[in-house]
């Protein structure tokens, strides 16, 4: 049977992000090893498989990031144990070696999906395009798993195929300390041709009113062309607009009030990347502009400052 020839043998990836930045407005720059993530996928037998996966260096820290097993249950419905990403927004399933731009949308990186333990169940319905992802998660982070708690977090994507369109609409609840945070996003991924483009939005609330709600969204176009350039292959060119409302991560209350730990902004993104994509192995040489919008009153944060972002990616 096709279960029956499931490869038992584990696959294992590297993938590597490496950067230069530079702030034109100060002169500031530095260099980063923003991802070297190390990991193993394989099965154990036909119905159970298995990830683990570490960052090796993320921007000079080490992180376990997916350490999970899953198991089969039929032709359609599986569950998932372990430490994994929390299945809301696109850019969940979206691994680094396949981002488009340098720096991840606010969608994703102010307001997507933490990793955390528990368990998810994952459903494909049978005879129609559609994925369900939901489960239940440990409320604080990943790294303090031996905390009891009497609230969890909870989240449910599905992703809907329709022709060359992919619509993803998810929900999530957090509790990252005293405050529950409920989020809602809803997007959509169009491929055609040379062509991939995506739009999400995403609203936060924050229970008892402790902050002001929260709006996160992004829209982005990359076109993709082959070429022959010494070893790379394919050039695309990259546009992006996002941005969010004041922002809280959800800890810190003070007198029953949250702090803005995202001030508002706008950001415009553009750039270009070649490739060399042969089979399974891919590098990647990025060059961004991302300019951003304050209002006049806000004190800018330094990762908020418009810069040139030079990225080398390499993924086996």
């Amino acid at each position: 049977s096709a279960a029956d020839s499931v490869s038992l043998v584990p696959v294992p990836y590297i993938t590597l992000r490496t950067r230069y930045e530079w702030v034109p407005s100060d002169g500031d720059m530095r260099f980063q090893v923003r991802h070297a993530r190390l990991g193993i996928t394989g099965n154990i037998c036909p119905i159970v498989d298995y990830k683990m996966e570490a960052d090796l260096c993320d921007r000079g820290k080490m992180r376990f990031l997916d350490l999970w097993g899953r198991v089969a249950l039929g032709s359609s419905l599986k569950v998932q144990l372990g430490n994994m990403r929390i299945p809301f927004a696109i850019g969940s399933h979206v691994a680094p070696h396949n981002y488009i731009f340098a720096d991840r949308p606010v969608t994703d990186k102010q307001v997507g999906s933490p990793r955390n333990v528990g368990v998810k169940l994952i459903y494909a319905t049978p005879g129609f395009p559609m994925t369900i992802e939901g489960g239940l998660f440990n409320s604080f982070s990943n790294t303090d798993q031996t905390r009891w708690q009497k609230r969890m977090a909870a989240a449910a994507k599905a992703r809907i195929n329709v022709s060359n369109v992919e619509f993803v609409i998810s929900c999530e609840s957090l509790v990252p300390d005293t405050t529950r945070m409920n989020s809602f996003s809803a997007g959509a991924v169009w491929k055609s041709g040379r062509w991939n483009v995506e739009g999400e939005y995403v609203y936060r609330h924050y229970t008892h009113k402790r902050a002001d709600a929260a709006h996160a969204y992004e829209v982005s176009a990359n076109y993709t062309m082959p070429v022959k350039a010494g070893v790379f292959n394919w050039l695309s060119f990259q546009g992006r607009f996002d941005g969010i409302t004041d922002h809280s991560d959800g800890t810190g209350a003070v007198n029953g009030h949250l702090p803005v730990t995202d001030p508002a902004f706008n950001r415009i993104t553009a750039g270009s990347t070649i490739t060399y994509q042969h089979s399974k192995f891919r590098t990647d040489f990025r060059l961004n502009y991302e300019h951003y919008f304050h209002h006049h009153d806000v004190v800018v944060p330094d990762e908020a400052r418009s810069k040139v972002v030079a990225e080398l990616v390499v993924h086996v």
